[in-house]
């Protein structure tokens, strides 16, 4: 790697004149002690956190601005200014996670200064915009990641003409999104992702769920405000790789032979999303070095190289040998709100793909498949689309104007019916149940509630939703999403 000793010396700088030098190896505050850090790299003697990224440029291009840059994505240490800061400029849309040379759907702009962003879509031809105020938080501050903002709050504030025609009650709505971000493939990535219900205005209509890659984000790449400073090379990506361990990471694409991982720390607790504790897991930036770099892993498993290349961030743990490559894999199913489920699905060796098997899914994706409405009222239905088998193999979101709205997930219980196996009513009720076939449609049994708007033994009668859109009634201020 060239010039480490002067990149070491900027950053020396800079933490001497901002006082915000890197923390040292596990130095690690005393609340945070339940963080799994990256694994110390046994076969060399150079730790992880001492890892320096890259420079390819001549002696004189080293800013002090380059310095700190060169610091925060190795540290992953993210305050609400420096957030805005890294968001500042235009940022290019990439529709269900796809190449960065597909059709563009729209792109968001952030303003630091102002501390707004608008949305402009690139699809439709009156080019529409949309314009909301946005305020960094922090999400996981509260399970031990006060280090790293990863929340924006988002109030629509201002939408052209054409968009309010489209959707009329955007305006004055709110949503609250997580937000991963990675360097990949030697661009800046982000990674949006509804909080609370998982519903909201500016998500169903703006950005669109259709939009969505794994785990209901919505994938952005860089395209003005690039830091060119910081390119990833191989020799520099084999120094990042942890060699011989095991640890967790967001997998950002599954590409060819290969992933492109993100180390993370986690913490594993009970939220009380109900009355009954739930045991989840939150992921975190480590702060151990490298914290924002994606690098890539060779597959040493049967079929790597059915891959879709996608970008479709998900929490794995990964085991490597002694080269850095990995010998096997889990996934970490997400459970929401920015969580996920303390168990391991097993994707490595001798697991079950993830492919939908048409005869498990295909009687009840002929059923069940589509957008319902209930038959004397449509302001309230139910949309039920494919999602992963790890999931269940279906996403469940419900709405009643004026009364609730929730999103879950669910899974085949016979061949004409499914059962939800995970819903939250109004971002922190749970609501369990199933869906069965009915001679006009589909009915819904609510078979266990915490929430009188839609008690136990409740049932809803749908039918399939016309083609004409209907307008879904939200109010001008939007779904009140529960912060968390």
């Amino acid at each position: 790697m060239k010039k480490i000793s002067l990149i070491l010396a900027a950053l020396l700088i800079l933490s001497v004149l901002a006082g915000c030098g890197k923390p040292a190896a596990n130095n690690v505050p005393a609340e945070n002690n339940a963080i799994d850090p990256m694994p110390t790299n046994t076969d060399n003697t150079e730790s992880a956190d001492n890892t320096v990224p890259p420079d390819n440029t001549a002696d004189d291009d080293i800013t002090e601005k380059d310095a700190f840059w060169l610091q925060i994505y190795d540290s992953g240490k993210i305050t609400e200014k420096t957030l805005s800061e890294f968001l500042d400029g235009s940022w290019k849309m990439l529709p269900s996670g796809g190449g960065r040379q597909q059709e563009g759907f729209g792109t968001l702009s952030f303003q630091k200064d102002s501390g707004k962003l608008t949305f402009t879509y690139d699809k439709f031809d009156d080019k529409g915009t949309v314009t909301c105020a946005f305020a960094p938080s922090h999400l996981k501050e509260g399970y031990g990641n006060a280090d790293a903002c990863d929340r924006l709050q988002l109030n629509v504030e201002s939408a052209s003409e054409a968009v309010k025609a489209r959707t009329p009650y955007i305006v004055g709505s709110n949503v609250d999104m997580e937000i991963l971000i990675a360097r990949v493939f030697g661009s800046d990535m982000i990674a949006l992702r509804e909080i609370g219900d998982g519903i909201s205005p500016f998500g169903m209509d703006i950005l669109m769920y259709d939009n969505q890659s794994l785990d209901g984000m919505w994938i952005f790449v860089r395209e003005s405000g690039s830091l060119s400073k910081l390119e990833q090379d191989e020799e520099t990506e084999d120094e990042m790789r942890v060699k011989s361990g095991s640890f967790y990471a967001i997998r950002w694409m599954d590409h060819k032979d290969s992933f492109l991982l993100q180390p993370v720390g986690t913490r594993d607790f009970d939220e009380t999303f109900s009355e009954e504790p739930m045991p989840v897991k939150a992921s975190m930036y480590t702060g151990f070095g490298n914290a924002l770099y994606a690098v890539s892993y060779e597959l040493l498993l049967a079929d790597a190289s059915e891959s879709n290349s996608n970008y479709a961030p998900q929490l794995v743990y990964v085991t490597t040998d002694e080269n850095g490559k990995i010998t096997d894999y889990d996934l970490i199913p997400y459970f929401g709100s920015g969580l996920y489920s303390q168990e391991h699905v097993k994707e490595g060796p001798g697991s079950d793909s993830d492919t939908r098997d048409p005869e498990l899914f295909g009687p009840t994706d002929a059923i069940f498949l589509g957008n319902w409405v209930k038959a004397d009222d449509p302001q309230t239905w139910v949309d039920i689309s494919a999602d992963s088998v790890q999931a269940g193999g279906y996403k469940i979101i419900l709405y009643a104007k004026d009364l609730y709205s929730g999103a879950g997930n669910a899974n085949v219980a016979t061949a004409d019916s499914i059962s939800i196996n995970q819903c939250y009513l109004d971002g922190n009720t749970v609501v369990m149940g199933y869906f069965e076939k009915t001679e006009s449609g589909i009915r819904f049994t609510v078979t266990a509630s915490g929430s009188e708007k839609l008690p136990a033994g409740t049932t809803i009668d749908y039918v399939k939703k016309p083609t004409t859109r209907l307008t879904r009634g939200f109010s001008h201020a939007g779904i009140a999403l529960v912060p968390r």
